[in-house]
């Protein structure tokens, strides 16, 4: 698929905390097949960005912009930049940390339900893991998981 660059002007809503975002037009949402949480590739004023596509509520689809990336193209609120974006067919690649690896390696169940988990579920449970700094606190959190996981239950 072609890569059409277009420009748009970020938007921040009013507010502490609030995100920045690219909203593509809708014409060249429907152009290149786009559609809400899509991982999509995207330069945004020639610096390449990874990430999912978000529906605003008027249906819009956007790019939510992190804070480094604005700084490193020098653009906020109310700036034009340009944008190409295209939908991202590369497989994710997750890793596992070793620990949860070698517990879901222990138990079939749950090493079957972790492997039909969509990757942001599977995301979310190495987060967890992984934001864990004491050696006993990542082996609750490993051992809740893979309970968790052979119950078919979510995380939290």
């Amino acid at each position: 698929m072609e890569d059409r660059p277009f420009s748009t002007t970020l938007f921040r809503p009013e507010g502490v905390g609030t995100s920045t975002f690219a909203p593509i037009p809708k014409a060249q949402s429907a152009r290149a097949g786009l559609k809400p949480l899509q991982r999509v590739r995207a330069t945004i004023d020639g610096v390449a960005m990874s990430t999912s596509l978000i529906a605003l509520g008027d249906g819009v689809l956007s790019l939510v912009i992190p804070s480094a990336l604005r700084q490193k193209i020098g653009k906020e609120g109310g700036d034009r930049v340009v944008l190409t974006v295209k939908p991202d067919h590369r497989p994710v690649r997750l890793v596992v940390p070793p620990a949860l690896k070698s517990a879901l390696e222990g138990n079939s169940k749950a090493r079957a339900t972790f492997d039909q988990l969509a990757p942001s579920r599977k995301k979310a449970y190495i987060r967890w893991v992984e934001s864990a700094k004491q050696p006993e606190t990542i082996a609750r959190r490993v051992s809740r998981s893979v309970e968790l996981l052979s119950q078919g239950k979510p995380l939290r």
